[in-house]
């Protein structure tokens, strides 16, 4: 029945194409046969079989139709051509009419919306990849002015900017940054849509700022996300997300300037998440970890151990709330090792220690060889296993912190703005090695590294001074060993 329907709407667009007449298409038996085809369509894709080819000729039809009749009479074909263009427009056709390309691009965006959904959700990337392209179908299709383009806009950022998290490709977090612009500046002022895309804006300039190092954008991203707290209602069901994202931009510029005010409204905004939202809410775990980053930083700095527990308990939350697989169940075990790791080194620990390595092995062992967080991990865990190989004296631990220190130096991009702290590390875990075993090899390669480090620190980095003092000592094992006064004098 299908074939012998959409053969028939075949010959009679054939047939208006050769003689430039609508008559074919306009006949009752046509429109009938027509009406019959889409029915079976829908049964069809009710089933999850969309049939692209037959829903292309039943749009060209209806839109045929649609030309020809005058304006108020058209509407039922208009729709009809619609929906027929609609599935089209999800499998990437081409070749639909342009003036209806707006209405069919605002069909398809709850679809779109449903995509991006299931990709969050997903680790297959080949979802959110599909989310993102059909999100820029949208827009495109979409002319400057139209009232729901910068929504889509908005929607289309999101979707690359999370393809960026996960797949590390920069030109997906640039176009992000530029189209969450052009949303914003299209936005009506009082649009409560607004909010969300300024949100997105300021979220995207500070991964950006961490992927590259610009303090612009850092500084762009803060003004963003502080401007979204001040219009956002209290009842807003958003308002948590914006306060996480608020702090997250806030520890990011703490981490940058070693401001303590800084870091205090980072907490301070990163607690009222936690608070307001439910056990149940879906992002409750996500905002749990980021509480414990932002409160294990302020014990680094500033000392309390009050901070450092509460920083373990809601990171330890966080990773059991979270089943394995999921793509954030390895960010909260990192989270999770690199605070037990400070206890440790606050207190001496043996149990927070032991603790620190498996979490921040099994987090390295869930990221794959491509993701943008692997370097970061594996540097994690070269901490942990240098740490435990000082408390034990183990050659094998040595040894595997090494192994870990190099891997994440070779995961990390080549001008990634936190090279030199990769490098430094690196050296660090050199210079221990050669105090166990004497080897010079790992002392010359040591001060190369921390040299090179300290070198690409801003003069006014809150790591600065830690590692030029292990330069220090790098140069002053040198000396000992080899009697080298340049080395003494550079110590």
């Amino acid at each position: 029945m299908r074939d012998e329907l959409l053969a028939a709407v075949w010959v009679r667009l054939g047939r208006m194409a050769e003689t430039g007449d609508p008559a074919a298409v306009m006949e009752p038996r046509a429109l009938a046969d027509a009406q019959r085809l889409a029915a079976l369509l829908r049964s069809a894709d009710a089933s999850g079989d969309r049939d692209v080819t037959a829903w292309y000729a039943l749009g060209w039809f209806h839109w045929n139709r649609c030309s020809a009749l005058p304006p108020g009479v058209n509407h039922t074909d208009l729709m009809a051509a619609v929906e027929a263009f609609v599935p089209c427009f999800l499998d990437g056709a081409d070749g639909l009419p342009e003036s209806v390309l707006p209405v069919v691009a605002g069909y398809a965006a709850p679809h779109a919306l449903e995509l991006f959904q299931q990709a969050r959700q997903s680790t297959d990337p080949h979802v959110l990849t599909s989310a993102a392209h059909l999100w820029q179908r949208v827009v495109n299709a979409t002319p400057p002015g139209f009232p729901q383009r910068p929504v889509y806009q908005t929607c289309m950022a999101s979707a690359l900017h999370t393809r960026f998290l996960r797949a590390g490709d920069r030109a997906d977090l640039d176009e992000a940054v530029v189209t969450a612009r052009d949303a914003l500046s299209s936005f009506a002022a009082g649009d409560p849509q607004r909010v969300q895309c300024r949100t997105l804006l300021g979220d995207a300039l500070r991964v950006r700022f961490e992927r590259a190092g610009d303090r612009a954008d850092l500084d762009e991203a803060v003004d963003h996300l502080r401007a979204a707290m001040t219009t956002v209602p209290a009842d807003d069901p958003d308002r948590t997300t914006y306060l996480s994202n608020l702090g997250i931009g806030l520890v990011a510029r703490f981490e940058e300037t070693g401001s303590r005010a800084d870091l205090d409204e980072a907490v301070h905004s990163l607690r009222g998440a936690v608070a307001d939202a439910p056990d149940n809410h879906p992002e409750h775990t996500t905002y749990l970890s980021n509480l414990g980053t932002a409160l294990r930083m302020r014990f680094t700095r500033f000392g309390s151990q009050g901070d450092l527990d509460q920083a373990i308990t809601v990171e330890r939350g966080a990773a059991e709330a979270t089943p394995v697989g999921h793509p954030l169940h390895p960010v909260y075990l990192s989270n999770l090792g690199v605070a037990l790791m400070a206890r440790f080194e606050y207190i001496g620990s043996h149990g927070d220690l032991d603790e620190a390595v498996r979490s921040l092995q099994r987090a390295v062992a869930a990221t794959p060889e491509n993701h943008p967080e692997r370097a970061k991990r594996l540097s994690n865990l070269a901490d942990g296993l240098h740490a435990r190989s000082k408390r034990t004296g183990d050659r094998s631990g040595s040894d595997e912190a090494v192994v870990a220190a190099r891997a994440a130096l070779r995961a990390l991009p080549a001008d990634h703005p936190a090279r030199p702290m990769y490098l430094a590390k690196l050296g660090v875990a050199m210079l221990s090695r050669f105090e166990r075993t004497g080897n010079s090899a790992d002392l010359d390669e040591a001060v190369v590294l921390l040299r090179t480090a300290v070198a690409g620190f801003p003069d006014d980095h809150p790591e600065r001074a830690g590692y030029l003092s292990n330069l220090g000592s790098a140069q002053q094992s040198r000396f000992e060993r080899t009697g080298d006064r340049s080395a003494l004098d550079e110590a």
